[in-house]
């Protein structure tokens, strides 16, 4: 069975034409593709490493600029903007003040 580099196969489009392979089935096409260049090459693992690298540097960036919520912040600075717009209007406008109202009326703070 010959081998080839990816850069000098043709597509699998173009082999069927080239072979009068277009009337045949995908699977069959296919076949005789790995057959004339062998299985193609697998381009998973070195996605899968890439994938890896980015979600340790995200995790290593995360770990240098993450912060924990301070009662003095807005709300704004760590709710959606719709929502905390709304606890804004309702005269929230830090965290410490929603939770004191969330533990002042419980769990169903938001209807009063």
């Amino acid at each position: 069975m010959p081998t080839s580099s990816a850069d000098e196969r043709p597509t699998l489009e173009a082999f069927a034409l080239e072979r009068d392979l277009e009337d045949f089935s995908a699977a069959e096409q296919v076949e005789a593709y790995a057959d004339a260049f062998g299985p193609a090459p697998c381009r998973a693992a070195p996605r899968a490493r890439l994938i890896e690298r980015q979600l340790n540097a995200l995790r290593w960036l995360e770990l240098l600029i993450a912060e924990e919520p301070k009662a003095g912040d807005g709300v704004a600075a760590w709710l959606a903007p719709r929502i905390a717009e709304r606890i804004e209007r309702a005269g929230m406008p830090a965290l410490f003040v929603l939770i004191d109202r969330i533990n002042g009326i419980g769990a169903r703070w938001w209807t009063a």
